[in-house]
């Protein structure tokens, strides 16, 4: 069974309903003993397992050591049984989303446990069967084959080329873990060159690149190789998500790139310790009741999105172009070190923007009329550091407090005066209305 500690108790449920009906099933929770090479247990599991039961849940989405599994149980011929507890498909990677739609699955749901239950016996009885069947078609035809004396020496010389294939990506493999240091690159292209397509050593390399057993050196070789090899797929050059409907979607230790929201709606979006890299936000994107907590924005931006009750915690914004012109209830904030002295950051973990632009293309109140709009309903920046950012346009100072605004472009509406009431500090910035475009 593949699945994440989160969902041990339902991975331990599904396994004493298999075994009641008399599967040999592996769970590594109660199949291992201390100090044993897990990553040699499981890999060795996974080669013999006729199939593998993977539930697919939010957690297990975002889990590399999941992911891992899945794609060596594909690439090692094994049948897998997805079983899918709520909306995951969103939060699959590319690959094993397309390989879900290509295999049935079953669906864990409150009312259907018995259905469900009755449902994955029959697939494993299925699949013992076949794999009965399959070894004993196998049995005859190696007689038959043996018989022939043309088909037996054609087959010991695919054989011995399949061994020689073996044997070189077992040295590959070793190449990787014994290295003292990370190899050049052009090491790293001649020993993926012979296994162009070759999944199992794909499988390999991921999973021993989120290894924490192994030296980082090893580690970051097994990481270049996969990546060579996964580099000879057509990458897709950008992903643009059109009239997308998400909802309480989770991404944990993940990453997004080159890829654009561009319409539809995201709500209950939890964003956590994530790399979002030209990720772009569009105008036509409805967002609401979203958390981005640790995430680092490396490029991209929010182009006039439509954005209501957003918390960014300790977050990094680098080259980020952010339109708060259709923001509302939307919270930028660092983490104190000390919770009793909630100005005081030092040590604690700041929400910074560098080398960003910040753009607000609302109309301030015309002269002589009473603003009666409440700016903490707008946006607010909290503890939030500025170094070379660009702010243009109706930029409102009660927007600020305790915050730092180092090499900066100010609007005339953000004087030292007016920011100095929120305690925020100016240091080395100039004031321009620059040009929204």
């Amino acid at each position: 069974m593949s699945y994440a500690r989160e969902d041990a108790a339902l991975a331990q449920s599904v396994r004493d309903m298999l075994a009641g009906r008399g599967f040999n099933v592996f769970l590594d929770t109660e199949s291992m003993i201390g100090g044993e090479d897990f990553v040699r247990r499981l890999t060795d599991e996974l080669r013999t397992a006729d199939a593998v039961v993977a539930l697919l849940t939010p957690a297990s989405a975002g889990s590399e050591w999941c992911q891992a599994e899945w794609y060596f149980a594909h690439a090692r011929g094994a049948e897998v049984i997805p079983i899918r507890v709520g909306d995951v498909e969103a939060l699959l990677p590319t690959p094993i989303r397309l390989l879900e739609h290509r295999i049935h699955f079953l669906t864990a749901t409150d009312d259907g446990q018995q259905k469900l239950n009755a449902e994955l016996a029959e697939q494993l009885d299925r699949v013992r069967r076949t794999r009965r069947r399959a070894a004993l078609m196998k049995a005859a035809a190696l007689a038959v084959a043996v018989s022939a004396a043309i088909a037996g020496m054609a087959w010991v010389v695919r054989r011995a080329e399949w061994i020689a294939h073996v044997r070189g990506r077992n040295a590959a493999e070793a190449r990787l873990t014994a290295a003292a240091q990370p190899l050049p690159g052009t090491e790293i292209v001649r020993m993926a060159a012979p296994f162009h397509g070759d999944e199992v050593l794909l499988g390999d390399a991921l999973a021993m690149a989120v290894n924490p057993e192994l030296s980082d050196a090893a580690r970051l070789n097994a990481m270049m190789l996969s990546s060579e090899l996964i580099g000879w797929r057509k990458p897709e050059r950008r992903w643009a998500l059109r009239n997308v409907k998400w909802r309480n979607g989770l991404v944990n230790h993940g990453s997004f790139v080159n890829t654009t929201f561009m319409s539809g709606s995201v709500d209950h979006l939890s964003v956590r310790s994530t790399t979002l890299a030209s990720v772009f936000w569009g105008r036509e994107l409805t967002l609401s009741n979203a958390t981005f907590t640790n995430v680092m924005f490396d490029g991209g931006g929010f182009s006039g999105t439509n954005a209501i009750r957003l918390d960014f915690l300790a977050c990094l914004f680098h080259g980020v172009e952010l339109d708060l012109t259709n923001f509302a209830l939307a919270t930028f904030r660092s983490v104190p070190a000390d919770p009793n002295h909630p100005n005081v950051i030092t040590a604690g973990e700041l929400c910074a923007f560098e080398n960003s632009v910040i753009v607000n293309r609302g109309k301030p109140p015309a002269a002589g009329v009473i603003d009666l709009s409440t700016p903490a309903d707008e946006v607010q920046f909290e503890g939030v550091v500025f170094t070379a950012v660009h702010f243009r346009g109706y930029i409102r100072p009660e927007w600020f407090r305790n915050c730092s605004f180092d090499r900066c472009t100010l609007p005339s509406s953000l004087d030292e005066k007016s920011l100095a009431r929120g305690e925020n500090r100016i240091s080395d910035s100039v004031q321009a209305n620059e040009p929204l475009d």
